[in-house]
């Protein structure tokens, strides 16, 4: 009887913990940053540079990390686009966190010069994960946002972030913060805030996060200047549990277990009576 009654407690813990509230699917880290320089008295006179980096994961979940950036140089002057460094985790199917840092630019120039640069990617974002609902449920997300910067004119194209989503609800544009400079006594405060949609049994979602910095000059620059956006994402998915009549199996594991309990005590009373 002992060993029936561990055996039954083992299978009640089985049916205590958490079911998955998710099937993960895919996972991807993506960066695209470009820069070009150019003298606005000779617009053939310029330099362009880019790069793409990514990294994903398919199936089981990983861990993901990556760095990109570039540099453009006209004589002296340059301008950089800049991801300085990318990080999504992954506790589980069914929580993790995002972590995109330094991503915007670097501009020296002694002369006027033309500029466009850009650390985003108009069509794939920063940061994506895909997955299927195995129950009613909440995605939540949690989000803390700040803005650095350095020299004139660095706040200008910090166009925040975008989180998008594939259900019901469409996704969340978040304007990026005020600028932070350093030795500033009174930085203006970090933007932070919550994004939470309903998921479905059975449905597969995405849910991204994207920057939206661009720094494209209608006119010129002669400065040394740089502005950067940092965010931080942590997520979750839970099941709600049903309202129903129905004992959960928690409930019927512990049940058998008090049963098999009040058996083996009935059973002993006997025996010791027949003694």
């Amino acid at each position: 009887m002992r060993l029936s009654i561990l055996a039954l407690a083992a299978a009640a813990a089985a049916f205590a913990s958490p079911a998955a509230a998710t099937v993960a699917i895919s996972g991807t880290l993506h960066s695209r940053v470009e820069a070009t320089i150019a003298d606005p008295a000779d617009t053939s006179n310029s330099v362009s540079q880019f790069a793409t980096q990514s990294t994903s994961w398919s199936g089981a979940p990983n861990s993901l990390v990556l760095f990109n950036g570039v540099t453009a140089s006209l004589g002296d002057d340059f301008a950089q686009a800049r991801a300085d460094f990318l990080r999504a985790t992954w506790a589980s199917a069914d929580a993790g966190s995002v972590g995109l840092n330094g991503l915007g630019w670097s501009l020296q120039s002694s002369s006027p010069r033309l500029v466009n640069i850009s650390p985003r990617d108009a069509v794939t974002p920063d940061w994506s994960y895909t997955f299927t609902a195995t129950g009613d449920g909440v995605i939540d997300m949690r989000y803390g946002l700040d803005a650095r910067g350095g020299g004139t004119d660095t706040g200008f194209g910090l166009g925040g972030w975008d989180i998008g989503w594939t259900g019901a609800g469409g996704g969340l544009h978040i304007a990026a913060p005020g600028l932070a400079f350093a030795g500033d006594p009174n930085p203006p405060p970090d933007v932070t805030g919550d994004f939470s949609r309903a998921v479905s049994t059975g449905q597969t979602y995405t849910i991204s996060v994207a920057n939206q910095a661009r720094l494209l000059a209608g006119g010129t620059y002669a400065d040394d200047t740089f502005a950067l956006l940092d965010a931080s994402f942590s997520w979750e998915i839970r099941t709600t549990p049903p309202v129903t009549g129905v004992p959960e199996p928690t409930s019927w594991a512990l049940m058998l277990l008090g049963f098999a309990g009040l058996g083996g005590a009935a059973r002993r009373r006997r025996a010791t009576c027949a003694a």
